[in-house]
């Protein structure tokens, strides 16, 4: 990081790199993207060799594992139909076959490699977080230059959510990539109005999320909630072909799930078990209430020093620090549906906000950092090294030594001996 340029002032009066691209640039010195590519390569052996080794199946996993293994037997409406009976006589609830995206690529995986179902859908997982460090790198050098890619990649590399979703046969690393991915495509579009392949590649990606999950609706609000707040906050141009793309893209997504559900009326019947199974399914009910502020509450729990950082860096914004606004409009109206979801808040859905949090914080990290003065580079560098050693602190804490696999409050905090269960208290 010694050879990443000084921090300079934007003519709005905004902290932003010197190195920060001009609109369409994608220059970049040979000194970061060889940094770049060793802390990918540090980043993919991690997840990759790193511990814990893939021992156990949870519950989620157990059920993707079925629907793998019911697709060579099955056709996909049959699977969906058994799904739809399934739930309207258990008390349980189970994940929709909906997935597709994800279900599908663990089948092909599978298929192409002759692994076990479990191992093929951890490859998925660990696969699509390896690729969400290219993704970060890139969508943090457009929006701040060359400097912050480096140092948003560093954090996002040895992020405790980014390196346990690498680790698991589950779906929301996979679909925090989808989501940050149409993120990035949104700005490029706001930014490019008129080109054709943003506007195509942001349509794609759209399409891709919603055959993920069902929480690209939380996407689609964030993006909604973007689009009303840019008279103000002049992200770039919100034009009719990007309306247009975004209306496409959710309304193809969602075509394609009801053709392979056997219709839109079974498609439909999918959510509507799943949203009365969920209300009274016990775990759910345990685990996933709480306050507004639960979520605030969990990622201090596990990244106490980058939030903080984060928020320091919210209280700091001003108009012109576009790139800032635009990634806090996304968390905070993500946030505002998401807290509201009875029994359905559980920390592993936060993934697709981690780059962005991690944005946030570099940057704060970079003005505090500026009042070393001629020391600021080095200053910058142990900073960010010491986040990365904390962090990687906090999933060894957590995921090696207790093994967590659920990511809720009371796992979270016996973890970090905040609640001691046998104290006799």
């Amino acid at each position: 990081m010694t050879g990443i340029p000084p921090v300079s002032k934007t003519p709005g009066g905004g902290d932003a790199p010197a190195s920060a691209p001009l609109e369409g640039s994608w220059h970049i010195s040979t000194r970061a993207l060889a940094l770049m590519l060793l802390i990918t390569l540090a980043g993919t052996l991690l997840r990759l060799f790193g511990p814990p080794a893939l021992k156990q199946s949870g519950y989620d996993e157990v059920l993707y594992v079925g629907y793998i293994e019911m697709i060579d037997k099955a056709s996909f409406p049959q699977i969906v139909q058994v799904y739809i009976n399934d739930q309207k006589t258990t008390n349980t609830t189970k994940l929709p076959p909906t997935r597709f995206l994800y279900i599908f690529l663990g089948y092909c995986w599978q298929n192409t490699f002759g692994q076990p179902t479990l191992e093929s859908l951890h490859a998925i997982s660990c696969l699509f977080s390896i690729l969400m460090l290219p993704l970060a790198a890139v969508f943090a050098f457009r929006l701040g230059g060359e400097r912050t890619a480096v140092g948003v990649l560093a954090l996002t590399t040895f992020s405790p959510m980014q390196i346990y979703v690498s680790r698991h046969a589950l779906i929301d690393g996979f679909f925090g990539f989808w989501a940050v991915l149409c993120l990035w495509l949104l700005w490029e579009n706001l930014r490019n109005p008129g080109k054709l392949v943003w506007l195509a590649a942001y349509t794609i990606g759209l399409t891709l999320a919603v055959i993920t999950k069902e929480n690209s609706f939380f996407v689609f609000a964030a993006f909604v909630g973007i689009a009303a707040v840019n008279p103000w906050a002049k992200f770039g141009t919100v034009n009719l072909s990007l309306v247009c793309c975004t209306v496409a893209g959710g309304a193809l997504g969602v075509a394609i799930l009801a053709a392979l559900s056997g219709g839109l009326a079974e498609f439909m019947e999918v959510y509507i078990v799943l949203m009365k199974s969920a209300s009274h399914f016990p775990f759910s009910i345990k685990t996933g209430d709480g306050p507004w502020y639960r979520y605030l509450y969990d990622m201090m729990l596990v990244n106490p020093v980058v939030l903080v950082l984060a928020i320091g860096a919210v209280f700091q914004l001003t108009r012109d620090k576009k790139a800032q606004l635009f990634l806090l409009g996304f968390i905070g109206f993500s946030y505002v549906i998401m807290c509201n979801v009875k029994y359905g808040m559980n920390l592993r859905y936060t993934n697709m906000w981690d780059m962005p949090i991690r944005y946030l914080a570099f940057c704060q990290l970079v003005m505090i950092c500026d009042h070393a003065g001629r020391r600021k580079t080095p200053a910058l560098v142990l900073g960010t090294v010491a986040l990365c050693a904390y962090d990687l602190r906090q999933y060894y804490i957590m995921f090696v030594q207790h093994r967590l696999y659920e990511l809720v409050t009371g796992a979270l905090t016996q973890s970090l001996d905040i609640v001691k269960m046998h104290s006799g208290l």
